[in-house]
């Protein structure tokens, strides 16, 4: 009983980590239209870790109650569409956009961090 708990939560924690990453590392370059440097100030980070783990959390339940239309073992672009569209819908809820389409944009670049990750960890350690 105890391994099947430790196998689950380590499979999740596996998906919120790989998100919050996406998510969060997206919004803190879009934030600061690219200006990387302006991305470590506090206000910025906190912002972007904000998005980050709404983004994750959402993605989280949607992985857990809608397991068979979201694979978590099989990284497929439908999951990575939801966490495009999770990241834009946070992080227009974390906060105003510094330009119109902050948000949409946003999501998109999520949707490339997350599959970079997940083209980096099948090959490193034959994992999703």
């Amino acid at each position: 009983m105890f391994d099947l708990l430790l196998d689950a939560y380590e499979k999740y924690a596996k998906v919120f980590y790989k998100r919050l990453i996406a998510a969060g590392l997206s919004c803190a370059v879009v934030m600061t239209k690219g200006n990387i440097l302006a991305a470590f100030s506090f206000g910025h980070l906190f912002t972007a870790f904000k998005t980050g783990i709404v983004s994750a959390i959402v993605i989280l339940l949607a992985s857990i109650f809608g397991e068979k239309y979201f694979a978590i073992d099989e990284i497929k672009y439908h999951q990575a569409y939801l966490v495009g569209v999770g990241t834009a819908v946070a992080d227009f809820a974390i906060h105003t956009p510094t330009f119109f389409l902050e948000p949409v944009v946003t999501g998109l670049l999520a949707i490339g961090i997350t599959w970079i990750i997940s083209k980096a960890m099948s090959k490193v350690c034959q994992c999703n």
